[in-house]
């Protein structure tokens, strides 16, 4: 394998390309949390891969649920994750 070889393989990304910073270790509370917010969320594996906007937030048994426009069902504050940009 040569060096022109290498560069053929070598796959660029855009340059308007976004990176985000998910706030893993904070827990997340029903304060830090409105509609419109994007977030982060596990997917079926547990792994905080999913992004979704808060659409809706309505409040069942003294807890408050968060809708997601990506998700099926609503999730509790400490199931979703900050984004930081």
């Amino acid at each position: 394998m040569n060096q022109n070889d290498f560069k053929k393989n070598v796959r660029r990304t855009p340059s308007n390309s976004r990176f985000i910073q998910i706030l893993l270790f904070k827990k997340t509370m029903d304060s830090d949390l409105y509609s419109g917010l994007q977030v982060c969320y596990k997917d079926l594996s547990g792994a905080y891969t999913k992004l979704g906007i808060i659409t809706d937030i309505y409040e069942k048994d003294g807890f408050k649920h968060y809708l997601l426009n990506t998700a099926m069902g609503a999730y509790l504050a400490d199931e979703l994750k900050l984004i930081k940009e």
